[in-house]
């Protein structure tokens, strides 16, 4: 274990956020955080589930609609916890669908605990271009009217948290 802690450290900072698509928008993110950190996972003494449903701009086509289920929990007896999260991202003609696993293993440390965590899932982003209004329908960018590609999604995450308290980093 103390071999590996210096690798996972220089991993964490490492891990970089390479594209240029939108992320989803949440602003009850204190009830989401397995989909930003992946070490929350199993950090409550209990099952905990978790469903959200965001639309922004009513009445408009194509506003943002954001939905996200989340579901972790402690494995007993263990100092580990596991998780699931799923999002659903609808802006216009766009759609962004991620699934995750998350692995977290927590550390007892002063008052509270440590919490390491690993993720891993995929990501499909999809595109309806017959919702928009072309000026060229010709245009080489808009060719494929349904473009989907699929790609791998991995996450590293340290979350220490008390009673009272919690800090986390993630990426």
């Amino acid at each position: 274990m103390r071999k590996s802690t210096p690798i996972f450290v220089l991993l964490l900072f490492l891990a970089v956020y390479s594209h240029a698509q939108q992320d989803p928008m949440f602003t009850k993110y204190m009830f989401n955080s397995l989909v930003f950190n992946p070490a929350y996972a199993g950090s409550k003494d209990h099952m905990t589930l978790g469903l959200l449903h965001r639309t922004q701009w009513f009445g408009i086509d194509g506003g943002p609609n954001t939905q996200s289920f989340t579901i972790h929990t402690p494995l007993p007896k263990e100092r580990v916890g596991v998780g699931f999260s799923a999002i659903n991202d609808v802006v216009g003609p766009t759609r962004t669908m991620q699934a995750n696993l998350a692995y977290a293993y927590r550390i007892p440390m002063g008052p509270g605990k440590l919490s390491v965590g690993l993720q891993a899932g995929v990501t499909n982003w999809s595109a309806d271009w017959t919702k928009l209004t072309l000026v060229d329908p010709t245009d080489p960018a808009f060719a494929e009217i349904n473009p989907s590609k699929w790609l791998p999604n991995f996450g590293v995450g340290l979350y220490y948290y008390t009673n009272r308290f919690y800090v986390g980093a993630s990426s």
